[in-house]
Parts: structure tokens; sequence; C-alpha cells
């Protein structure tokens, strides 16, 4: 099965995810309030971009038209952020990364984006309370 790519991420106050796939002859995008719904609403707008493309006459390679394609998201730090902030508050992961708690709150916003040791140190983190709160 082929698969297309999705990256999703936060932007201001709502998911957004976007498909940029030369096979869809085009660039798909599509934006919700939660995570479950942005990847519900990128697949309806592919499907919606592969039955516009037809009813145009473009080629499409069979598999898009056949819709023999699985979707591999592609999460944005942002995303992972937001996901994490729902069980973790930025007071206890700045606690235990030891990073300004505005500036996470950087990152869970997408206003700025952390450099790969600064993704594992937070990651790491995130790790560890998980741990503890399995133990108990």
């Amino acid at each position: 099965m082929n698969e297309l790519n999705v990256k999703i991420e936060w932007c201001d106050k709502n998911y957004c995810a976007s498909c940029n796939d030369e096979s869809l002859n085009g660039i798909v995008v599509a934006t919700s309030k939660t995570l479950n719904g942005i990847k519900t609403e990128i697949a309806e707008a592919i499907v919606f971009h592969i039955e516009g493309c037809i009813s145009d006459g473009d080629t499409l390679p069979d598999w898009i038209t056949n819709h023999n394609y699985e979707l591999v998201f592609d999460y944005q730090f942002s995303v992972i952020m937001r996901m994490t902030m729902e069980y973790i508050p930025l007071s206890v992961l700045s606690r235990e990364t030891g990073i300004n708690q505005k500036q996470l709150n950087h990152y869970a916003n997408g206003i700025k984006t952390p450099r790969k040791p600064m993704r594992e140190r937070i990651m790491t983190a995130v790790h560890n309370i998980g741990s503890q709160l399995q133990v108990l």
C-alpha cells in the first residue's frame, strides 16, 4: 500500500494538516480544534480533492483514484507539546527540564521550534514523569 505523508502542526488555536504529495496534483490542507478531528478532516479533504481532480479530467495514479493509500502522520513538535500538556502541566515540565515555562509555551504554540538537544531533553523529562506515574 502506498503512503501519503501528512504534516500536522499547531497553528494559533487549531491543529493544521497539509499533504503536499506530487501524486495528488496539488496541496491539500485542513484545520480542526482537536487532534482526532484533524485526522478526519484531512482524510475527507484528500478524498474531496481526488474527486475534484477526477471530475476535472486530471490524470492521477491508479493507487490514488482507487483510494489505495495510507495516511502517515508527521507530528511537528508543537503538536507533541500540545498532546503532552493534556496530561502534564507546563509548570511540572518546567521543573523537570529546567526550561523556563514561557519558553515551553513558545514551543507548544509553534512560536519557536526547539533544536534537537532541547527536544530530547523535553522528551526525556516526559518519559521520566511517565515512569514515575507508572510506579504509583
